[in-house]
């Protein structure tokens, strides 16, 4: 019998394999919308608990910084049989001051299901699971143990810091914000606190201009000194993430929304969304959506 916490079925096969080993599917095929065959997350109920940390590969220079943090890997690529990036979801347990247990997995298919669950404690990975592949948006989400506060926001623009920044507790959020560049991948990290007590965020805002810039400011908010585009700014600026430093409705959770569609169907909701497109000129827009407390 197996002992990890988190399998992928491929087959019907696995699937009866898991339900013997006493694992929990987690409803939402992997591969929705496209010609690939259903794959399905399952994990261990009794075990999910041991788990604080889940993040997703897809590209090979990923791989180092997360082996050398410790993750597990799961060496089944979740965009089997599609034309999309081959990825990978990789877990593991930590012990730093801002971890927590994951007790609950879920996974949608469709932007109509995010907003309901977003609204309601549940924090969206930033992996699309059919990256690349033109299927439906697939996601995975968690459900924490204990409530948490964003206390931190840093950029990356390569990978040579990411063992540093997961061992110090802080989660990548796995969507490129830099348009629809190849070379240069840009991601946003941040840091988790549940002292509530702690110094918090209140709002986040993005520059894309220096107007936009004299805006935040005058508001009060500190900017992350990353350009979301990394050298490359397709519109002749840079492109910034701000945050509004404060001690009341506190932000728990942000993700990056992919579409217009998405966009949409988040502020019909009532979900706190940055309307500034981070992606830039002829690229897919790409939103911030986060919650408050």
């Amino acid at each position: 019998m197996s002992d990890a916490v988190i399998q992928i079925s491929i087959s019907p096969q696995d699937e009866e394999k898991f339900r013997k080993e006493h694992y929990t599917k987690v409803q939402g095929d992997l591969n929705s919308g496209t010609e690939g065959k259903p794959m399905f997350i399952w994990y261990k109920k009794e075990s999910l608990s041991s788990i604080n940390r889940i993040q997703f590969s897809f590209r090979p220079e990923m791989d180092a910084g997360l082996t050398a943090a410790g993750f597990k890997k799961i060496n089944k690529n979740l965009n089997a049989r599609t034309k999309g990036d081959p990825i990978f979801l990789w877990y593991m347990s930590d012990t730093t001051e801002s971890d927590v247990s994951i007790v609950d997995l879920r996974v949608t298919i469709s932007v109509t299901d995010e907003p309901i669950l977003f609204k309601s404690g549940w924090e969206r990975l930033g992996c699309n699971l059919n990256r690349g592949a033109d299927g439906h948006p697939v996601y995975l989400w968690v459900k924490w143990n204990k409530q948490t506060y964003i206390s931190d926001i840093r950029g990356s623009e390569s990978f040579t810091l990411d063992t540093d920044n997961f061992n110090t507790g802080f989660f990548r959020v796995d969507q490129n914000t830099n348009g629809g560049a190849k070379s240069t991948l840009v991601f946003l990290w941040y840091q988790r606190t549940t002292d509530a007590d702690a110094s918090g965020m209140t709002a986040l805002g993005v520059s894309l201009c220096a107007d936009d810039e004299d805006h935040l400011k005058k508001k009060h908010f500190v900017k992350v000194d990353t350009n979301l585009h990394g050298g490359h700014t397709p519109c002749g600026n840079g492109v910034y993430l701000w945050y509004k430093p404060g001690e009341t409705s506190k932000i728990q959770y942000f993700t990056v929304l992919v579409g217009e569609e998405a966009r949409r169907v988040y502020k019909e909701h009532g979900c706190n969304v940055v309307e500034k497109n981070l992606s830039g000129c002829g690229f897919t827009p790409l939103y911030i959506a986060y919650y408050v407390e």
